[in-house]
């Protein structure tokens, strides 16, 4: 499990030499981006600013699967932040809450990056499920701390992402 972790964590960023529409990352509107990965393998990356300041993204494809990162201080560049390499990071167990839902679970502290990821299918449908559906999205993490997010509802670009991704398309 702690090695599938690392694995992910390594794609996310191994995938950031060539990335589409990276200035358009630091907008509160869902922005989608073509993460470079294999040939056999696309990874996509959807990411919006809130109107608190943090960003949300989720990256997905066939090997990095469904991935959430929270950026609590954002930099210009969101797309590059994300995606930076960091060679230390921490566990800490977090709680999201969509509406009255909460759902707890580790995540991965990029403190350099100022980030925490997590690539969990439950907590990506949860949050994306969030999005859709237009409620407020709270985080909460010991040592770190709390950040309640109003995100920009489903546009072109987040409906564009969750019909790509293999964990969230419809299967015909």
């Amino acid at each position: 499990m702690l090695k599938q972790a690392f694995l992910a964590v390594s794609i996310l960023a191994a995938t950031t030499a060539h990335a589409d529409n990276a200035d358009a990352t630091s907008s509160s509107e869902w922005a989608l981006s073509e993460l470079s990965g294999s040939e056999d393998s696309k990874n996509i990356i959807v990411i919006a600013k809130s109107e608190q300041g943090p960003a949300l993204a989720f990256a997905c494809g066939e090997e990095l699967g469904l991935y959430s990162v929270l950026v609590y201080e954002t930099e210009d560049e969101l797309l590059e932040q994300i995606t930076r390499p960091q060679r230390m990071s921490h566990r800490h167990y977090g709680e999201i809450t969509v509406g009255d839902d909460s759902l707890g679970h580790t995540w991965r502290w990029k403190d350099d990056n100022k980030t925490l990821e997590v690539r969990d299918r439950a907590v990506g449908i949860k949050l994306l499920n969030g999005v859709f559906s237009k409620k407020d999205v709270s985080f909460s993490f010991r040592q770190v701390g709390d950040y309640a997010l109003t995100l920009a509802g489903p546009n072109d670009e987040l409906r564009e992402f969750v019909a790509q991704c293999p964990v969230t398309r419809k299967k015909s």
